[in-house]
């Protein structure tokens, strides 16, 4: 279940980057918002995966969870899949995002105090890492079972890439 998780998280990302409106972003400004599975292979095996287990066709549900106090277009929402007749979320197989209202994720820190973007190269040379507040939230969601997507890319590549074990 996990990888499938690792999975969906994945191709989560990279539909939501390719569509001209963001369905995160979406959800983030509007509270909540939904969007297909991909065509892609992997999206179809994810759907599949519920169908054979559920009997029933499914979509992503993303619902805003909460904005940051200090990026304030910026927040986290949840990305479940959700049976289509029943309207039930798989809860199990839910993931967290951070995003602002631009699709982008929210500006990092290289010294607690500048905000940059996550691909900035800090002074000292190192990368620049979450907010406190930001931290907080991921903290948070991995406390309650979540899983980033760097954990996510890092199990998807120790599973052989684009398949389902």
């Amino acid at each position: 279940m996990r990888r499938l998780i690792s999975l969906l998280l994945i191709t989560f990302s990279a539909l939501a980057s390719a569509q001209a409106e963001n369905p995160a972003a979406h959800a983030l400004i509007n509270g909540s918002a939904q969007m297909e599975f991909g065509s892609d292979p992997q999206s179809q095996a994810q759907k599949k995966f519920i169908f054979d287990k559920t009997g029933e066709d499914s979509y992503l549900g993303i619902y805003r969870l909460l904005r940051f106090k200090h990026q304030s277009q910026c927040g986290r929402v949840l990305v479940v899949p959700v049976l289509a007749n029943s309207h039930k979320a798989i809860r199990n197989m839910a993931m967290q995002l951070n995003i602002c209202e631009d699709g982008k994720p929210p500006l990092e820190t290289c010294n607690g105090k500048d905000l940059v973007f996550a691909d900035y190269l800090c002074p000292n040379g190192g990368r620049p890492h979450f907010t406190k507040e930001v931290q907080a939230a991921v903290d948070k969601a991995q406390a309650e079972g979540g899983i980033d997507l760097e954990h996510a890319m890092q199990e998807f590549k120790e599973n052989g890439g684009s398949r389902l074990k």
